[in-house]
């Protein structure tokens, strides 16, 4: 057998096969090319059509002329008109202190609230007395010996006075030779005697009455110094000085106190001034009486309507702003806020009548956009307009011309919106 003629023999069919993997790479390019330009006519058929242009979703404002109160909103925060550290006038050591002196309890104006140790305090009050009475003493002795000197002046006088009279008789006898010149010598040495005793006595007088302002300012000085002492023995006992509630109790029982030392932190809840902070802009148009209504900022419902009390008199130049003052006295029906308290002041401002009135966030500078149906149902077209503004409030604008009733005026997305721009109106009231 030849095996080498047999190998080389072709295999059956081996040409059909390659002609038809041709044939199926040709297919497959076919195909392919026919859904490439099916897939090319849609597109182009898609581009020929006109999509609706994306609508900015906005809310309007149907305007309408109102009468406008302008609200003015500020904030502040209370405190109580009635605070104050307490502190001792005199030193000593602390011996005893009241039980309501502690955090949260209520004391009466008077109510001792602690002692300090009045022994030295009482010594004092002994020695002060005891210079009260010997000055006193002092001053009634001064005032019997001006007494007597002024008797024996007195009687001396008089004595005096009828030892002239005496002088002159002897004088007549002893001239008409009755009596002898010894009787008128004894008679001038006693008249003598007695007008040198009448000079002393005045002399000695006067020095006296002299003594009698120097013991009197020396009682007056020991009266004051006795009063000064009860004044320190009375400051033994620190009382309240009007009714209160303990903050914080600042030294402990036994402690030693200088003068000076803050001994408890007190407050009146009941009696509250809360300082509104207001713009400047507004100064002159709020007065002492305005009403004001003030609100906790948390929410929680709490509300007090009061009068302004007083007024700052100057505008603080760094935050340009000024302060009013409303005074909370616990007699209204609610209790009043806590000190501490973050309040919302609203006052009522100007009036303004028959006026067009738009928040601010509907204003790009002194442009307006009024939205304009354009078939569909909220659908519109929005178109600017130029206006006059009259008044610019805190939230608000007053427009004196370039609208007119009825036009829904945008008052939001307006960085989003040009002249013609399309809109959706999203607000029920006036889109719908």
């Amino acid at each position: 057998m030849n095996h080498s003629a047999d190998k080389q023999e072709p295999r059956p069919f081996g040409w059909r096969r390659a002609v038809m993997s041709i044939l199926v790479i040709v297919l497959l390019l076919a195909g392919s090319a026919v859904g490439f330009n099916f897939l090319s006519s849609l597109k182009k058929s898609a581009g020929k059509t006109n999509p609706e242009p994306r609508r900015i979703p906005v809310s309007v404002e149907t305007l309408a002329r109102t009468e406008f109160r302008e609200k003015l909103k500020a904030y502040g925060r209370a405190r109580s008109l009635v605070d104050a550290q307490l502190a001792n006038e005199v030193a000593g050591r602390v011996v005893w202190i009241s039980k309501n002196l502690e955090s949260g309890q209520v004391i009466a104006k008077n109510d001792i609230l602690l002692k300090i140790d009045p022994s030295a305090f009482l010594i004092a009050e002994d020695a002060a007395a005891a210079r009260r009475e010997q000055a006193a003493a002092e001053l009634k002795r001064e005032q019997a010996d001006v007494a007597g000197v002024s008797r024996r002046l007195a009687l001396t006088r008089a004595e005096w006075k009828v030892s002239r009279h005496e002088l002159d008789r002897v004088k007549g006898l002893v001239a008409q030779g009755t009596s002898p010149q010894s009787d008128l010598d004894v008679q001038r040495r006693l008249t003598t005697a007695l007008e040198r005793s009448v000079v002393a006595l005045e002399a000695d007088l006067e020095t006296r009455r002299l003594q009698l302002p120097v013991r009197t300012a020396a009682l007056k000085l020991a009266e004051t110094d006795f009063a000064a002492r009860l004044l320190d023995l009375s400051l033994c006992e620190v009382k309240s000085l009007y009714n209160a509630t303990v903050v914080e109790r600042l030294v402990q029982l036994g402690e030693r106190l200088a003068v000076g030392t803050k001994l408890v932190h007190i407050t009146d809840p009941s009696l509250i001034e809360v300082a509104v902070s207001m713009p400047a802009s507004i100064w002159g148009q709020i007065s002492q009486g305005t009403n004001v209504h003030l609100s906790r900022s948390s929410g929680d419902g709490s509300s007090w309507d009061v009068a302004i009390s007083r007024v700052a008199p100057v505008i603080m130049a760094a935050e340009r702003s000024f302060f009013i003052y409303v005074v909370l006295d616990g007699d209204g029906a609610a209790p009043p806020p806590a000190a501490g308290d973050f309040l919302e002041a609203t006052i009522l401002g100007r009036e303004f009548k028959n006026a067009h009135v738009l928040p601010r966030t509907a204003l790009l500078g002194d442009t307006v956009y009024v939205a304009v149906g354009d078939g569909g149902k909220g659908m519109a077209t929005a178109h600017a307009r130029r206006v006059v503004i009259s008044h610019t409030l805190p939230d608000r604008v007053i427009i004196e011309k370039g609208l007119e009733d009825g036009e829904k005026v945008i008052i939001d997305n307006l960085e989003e919106i040009a002249h013609k721009s399309k809109v959706r109106i999203i607000n029920k009231e006036d889109g719908q």
